[in-house]
Parts: structure tokens; C-alpha cells; sequence
């Protein structure tokens, strides 16, 4: 069997005894790390993927609401190998069909700690759908402070990089947020050495937007399968409207 097929029949069998089952993306949904956890965002491919030298962490102070504010801080070191580009994923609650959801906007808390400007961008991904798109970036200067940022999913304010906008907003098996300057590339996001805060993540739009009734959705069940074995290849091979935000 070539590699690549053994590789994603072994996740598939990890997947499927043991990631948190999958829940459908709903507009309202807020990971504000209050649990101290990652709340099912990950950085690397997974157990078979080497992870990162520093993985997300849920640091319990420091937030915009202050000392006692937990967020999620994401660290890369530049250069080349694993942790060397800033990118994390999720494929639990961020996963499904943001059309039938109404889903139209991802807002957030971002602050950039370290010396380089970052612009964060995220990556709406279906890689066996062979679905690919990237909201437009958000600049964050380095040295900033907590900035309140908002991305637009409105089909009309992707950039698709393979399928349609539909096709990727009715079968989201990834959400990622990454450094991204440019759109192109087998993945979009570039190395760079950077500490990035993360809070707030919310889903906002309109309640029972009603999604194009020609798209195949595959289950919840179907979604995480997906996700657990095609996630370890992807990473081995390598608003507020659209690029805006606020200073608090």
C-alpha cells in the first residue's frame, strides 16, 4: 500500500477510537478558554505528526478583560520544521455547514506579542471536498495590544483557492487561524517567529440562514473522520468587514 494511504488509514482507526465526537457549527458559539484547555484547537497533523516544540496553551490571565482573562496563546519559532509556521485548527465545533447555520462573520480577540507583524487570516478547509478558502487578513503590528477583530465568511469576501465558496461554506471540515500574507502556496501559512493571544472566538450572523439545499453535507461522525485523516498529510506535505479591526 503507498504510504500516503497507510498513513490515512491509521489515523482514520486513531480517530475514530478516540477524538471528541463532532458538533455542528451554530452561530453563538464562543471559546473563550475559560476551561484552561485549548478547546479543541490544535496545532500539527495529530498523533503520527511530530507537534510542535511550544503547542497551544490556555494561559489563565492576561486577557482584554484583564488578569484573571484566560485566551489561547500560539507560539512559532520561524525557520523551517515543525511550530516554525503560526497556524492552529480546529475540527470540532468549528465543522459543519455554516450556509444552513447562517453563519456570515468569525469575530475575535487578537494580540500579537512578539517582534514581527503578523497578518492573521482564517482558512475555512475541506481537503478531501478539495474545498479551500481564506477570509482577507487582519494586520497586526507586533508590540500591539488586544485588538478586537472580525472576518467576514460571506461568500462573497472568500478567496477561494480550490472549489467554490459554497461548496467550502456548506462543508467546513477545518477552521484554521494562521499567519498568512498571501493567498498562494500549498498551505498559505509562512514561517515567521511569533507569540499570538487568542480570546473570544464567536460565530455571529443570521439564526437559520439557510444553507443551498444542493450541498452534500456529511455527518457530524463523517466530519471528524474526515478531519483526524487527512489533517496528518496536509501538514507533512507542506471583520467588522473583511482585513479590518479595532484598537481597544
Amino acid at each position: 500500500m503507498h504510504k500516503s494511504l497507510r498513513l490515512v488509514a491509521t489515523v482514520c482507526a486513531l480517530a475514530a477510537a478516540g477524538l471528541p465526537e463532532a458538533r455542528a457549527a451554530t452561530i453563538g458559539e464562543l471559546d473563550d478558554f475559560t476551561s484552561l484547555t485549548t478547546e479543541n484547537w490544535l496545532a500539527g497533523g495529530g498523533p503520527i505528526q511530530q507537534q510542535p516544540p511550544v503547542p497551544p496553551q490556555a494561559i489563565p490571565g492576561g486577557g482584554p478583560g484583564g488578569v484573571a482573562d484566560a485566551y489561547l496563546q500560539l507560539t512559532a519559532s520561524g525557520g523551517a520544521g515543525p511550530g516554525s509556521r503560526l497556524a492552529v485548527a480546529n475540527a470540532v465545533q468549528w465543522a459543519g455547514n455554516y450556509l444552513a447555520a447562517g453563519i456570515t462573520a468569525i469575530t475575535m480577540d487578537l494580540r500579537n506579542f512578539g517582534t514581527s507583524d503578523l497578518a492573521i487570516r482564517l482558512q475555512l478547509w475541506s481537503p478531501l471536498a478539495a474545498q479551500d478558502a481564506l477570509t482577507a487578513a487582519v494586520l497586526l503590528p507586533a508590540g500591539g495590544g488586544w485588538t478586537a477583530a472580525s472576518f467576514s465568511v460571506a461568500a462573497a469576501d472568500l478567496t477561494m483557492r480550490a472549489g467554490t465558496a459554497n461548496g467550502v461554506l456548506g462543508d467546513v471540515a477545518f477552521l484554521r487561524i494562521l499567519h498568512a500574507p498571501g493567498t498562494a502556496g500549498l498551505s498559505p501559512a509562512e514561517p515567521v517567529a511569533a507569540v499570538l493571544g487568542v480570546d473570544n472566538i464567536t460565530s455571529t450572523g443570521v439564526p437559520g440562514g439557510g444553507g443551498d439545499p444542493g450541498v452534500n453535507v456529511p455527518e457530524p461522525s463523517a466530519l471528524l473522520l474526515l478531519a483526524g485523516a487527512i489533517a496528518p498529510l496536509a501538514w507533512l506535505t507542506r471583520g467588522r468587514r473583511p482585513g479590518t479591526a479595532m484598537r481597544r
